[in-house]
């Protein structure tokens, strides 16, 4: 995947994994990190335990010594575990970073005290919704049922089933 993403111009890097730890999930650094173009780095609140495990902010470091990265200012949303308030990055939330609007599925992996915590960190509208599958059962991230790019959107807007929330993210 490296290597297809690198061939179509996207610059890749790779960090080893945490030796002797059980971090099956460590391949999703969007979970627990996201980068800003104004040199914010944001670290997110998990739900798992194990998954906290997966937080390496020495990383932060390694980029901007050896990659390049201005990180200007680290936004620690990580507190809100204490609370029970998640927000896993950007699977909990869809940025649409042109507008600056986060649009944010409401789950008990992204909690509205830390979407809103975000929102006013980062200047972002907030836009909270409620979506279920076809099963009724919340869905846990924001990213399985929406995506953006700069000129398209895919929603699967039947997983939203109030119509004034299904418009506002429509």
């Amino acid at each position: 995947l490296a290597v297809a993403l690198a061939g179509a111009g996207v610059r890749v890097h790779q960090f080893a994994g945490q030796p002797n730890r059980a971090l099956p999930d460590e391949i999703f650094p969007n979970n627990w990190l996201s980068l800003h173009a104004d040199g914010t780095a944001v670290l997110y609140p998990m739900l798992a335990a194990n998954r906290r495990a997966e937080r390496r902010p020495e990383l932060l470091t390694v980029l901007g010594e050896q990659h390049g990265y201005r990180i200007k200012r680290i936004v620690d949303l990580t507190a809100f575990e204490t609370r029970g308030a998640f927000l896993e990055g950007t699977g909990s939330l869809v940025l649409d970073r042109e507008r600056h609007v986060a649009y944010a599925c409401i789950s008990a992996r992204t909690h509205r005290d830390a979407v809103a915590e975000f929102g006013r960190a980062l200047d972002y509208e907030v836009l909270p919704f409620t979506a279920v599958d076809r099963a009724n059962r919340p869905i846990y991230h924001t990213n399985v049922l929406l995506s953006l790019g700069s000129r398209f959107a895919a929603i699967c807007t039947g997983a939203i089933a109030n119509p004034g929330e299904r418009r506002s993210v429509i």
